[in-house]
């Protein structure tokens, strides 16, 4: 049960950096296609 517990969590704690990381990259992008104009 512990174990399910920590698989859970990680998936959870990946996620939510895939997130965060997509994000940043989509707002990164937009600042420099604004700069760019």
């Amino acid at each position: 049960m512990l174990m399910d517990g920590v698989v859970i969590g990680s998936i959870i704690v990946i996620a939510l950096c895939t997130v965060f990381m997509a994000w940043f990259g989509v707002i990164a992008y937009r600042h420099i296609m604004q700069d760019k104009d």
